[in-house]
């Protein structure tokens, strides 16, 4: 059975470093590996790291705001 999906939020580029979105890349395959699903939710991330979560299997959304903002 799923854990149903797992909502992350993550910026990351040049200007504040793809640290996050590496860890919380972890996190979400962690979560997927146990059967659930994840969201990246992020402001401005860069195509390569869309990319990247992308082939990891992972739905990566753009929102609004300021890059590290709550």
């Amino acid at each position: 059975m799923g854990h149903g999906v797992l909502l992350l939020r993550a910026d990351g580029g040049p200007a504040i470093g793809t640290g996050h979105v590496m860890r919380s890349l972890a996190l979400a395959e962690a979560w997927a590996d146990e059967g659930g699903s994840v969201l990246f939710a992020s402001v401005d991330l860069p195509s390569s790291l869309t990319e990247r979560l992308g082939r990891s299997g992972f739905l990566v959304r753009a929102i609004q705001g300021e890059v590290g903002s709550e």
